[in-house]
């Protein structure tokens, strides 16, 4: 009898620090947190999560589009492309300040970055070859 409560002890805690369970018991399906500094520039095609705490309704995932914006309920067209994470999220904050909720936290990750093209040049005796680097971050 012992064993089962030490087994569901460890349960218990292996769930809750997880991440999979919320303050009412019930699973909760999340994204895995994205290791992204506050400073990280985001560009056309990657793709972030927008959070607003206790505001669950406007959580999603957005593909940020070739003019830099994403289309975020309530407040439409927000340019984002160009922005730090950080800076995404005061942006978001401010628009969703006037007139929409009082005192939104926001908080934005990287879930998928674009493809990004770099092209190296070739410097003469470096033995370094000339070509494309193609990175996803």
């Amino acid at each position: 009898m012992k064993a089962h409560w030490v087994l569901f002890g460890c349960l218990t805690l292996l769930l809750a620090g997880s991440g999979k369970i919320c303050a009412q018991g019930a699973a909760v399906n999340q994204a895995p947190p994205a290791n992204v500094p506050e400073n990280y520039i985001l560009s056309p095609s990657d793709v972030i999560l927008v959070k607003v705490f206790e505001d669950p309704d406007l959580d999603s995932q957005y593909r940020i589009s070739q003019d830099g914006t994403i289309n975020f309920p309530l407040i439409g067209l927000i340019k984002v492309s160009g922005q730090s994470v950080a800076g995404a999220a005061t942006t978001i904050r401010e628009r969703l300040l006037k007139g929409y909720l009082r005192n939104p936290q926001v908080r934005v990750n990287v879930i998928q970055y674009a493809k990004r093209r770099e092209t190296l040049h070739h410097r003469a005796g470096t033995g370094a070859e000339a070509g494309e680097l193609h990175s996803s971050g």
